[in-house]
């Protein structure tokens, strides 16, 4: 392997960690329970240290706090992917034999 694959590979690896904070971001400024679960995470993190809980508690709280922010972006992923076939199927971009079969498995 040479210099510049090496060199390609970080630069593609940190472009991608790049992309995953801007998404981040991006959750907790335009979702409103993504906000909630936010603001309930910091309450979380202040009553854990106020009351001095043990370091296999920390990991229990942040581990909990990690699956509702990912659950909350799974959840967002797929609202928005179920508005933009909503989109597509309500607008001209669908024919009638395929808005049928979309409507007919449950998707509409």
């Amino acid at each position: 392997m040479t210099t510049d694959s090496k060199t390609g590979f970080m630069r593609g690896r940190l472009r991608s960690f790049g992309f995953a904070w801007k998404g981040i971001v991006s959750l907790f400024r335009r979702e409103p329970n993504a906000q909630v679960h936010l603001c309930a995470a910091v309450l979380v993190v202040l009553a854990g240290l106020l009351f001095s809980i043990s370091a296999l508690e920390w990991c229990v709280v942040v581990l909990c706090i990690g699956c509702v922010f990912m659950a909350e972006g799974f959840n967002t992923a797929l609202e928005c992917i179920a508005d933009k076939v909503f989109f597509i199927a309500k607008g001209s971009g669908l024919a009638d034999d395929e808005r049928a079969s979309l409507q007919a498995q449950g998707v509409l």
